[in-house]
């Protein structure tokens, strides 16, 4: 398998969860933006890149987060785990050095009024 395959089986994996949850949530083929993963929810704009292994690079970060910051929207890091997903909230830019990623563990809420 691919990387592009598993990268976009990992992508549809995200949106199945995200959409268990109540998101109405949807994919940017080909990623031609920064987002890999549009999600909806009353009031909540919550945008994820997706990454296998959970890192990204310095320039691609701070876009990532320039572009979410823009719109209002949540930046989310979504990694494959063994055992699932994890959801990491975006909090900060990335400057080049060793530092850990500036980011925190996030859940997505669930959402009663779903779209």
């Amino acid at each position: 398998m691919s990387n592009y395959t598993r990268g976009r089986n990992f992508e549809y994996a995200v949106i199945k969860d995200m959409k268990s949850h109540g998101y109405f949530a949807l994919r940017s083929p080909a990623s031609k933006s920064p987002v890999d993963v549009y999600c909806i929810a009353k009031g909540e704009l919550v945008f994820i890149q997706c990454k296998l292994h959970g890192v990204l690079g310095v320039s691609e970060w701070n876009s990532f987060l320039d572009f979410c910051e823009s719109l209002n929207a949540t930046p989310i890091m979504a990694e494959k785990l063994p055992r699932g997903i994890g959801y990491h909230r975006i909090t900060g830019r990335k400057d080049g050095t060793k530092k850990s990623q500036p980011m925190v563990d996030w859940q997505p809420n669930d959402i009663k009024d779903a779209i």
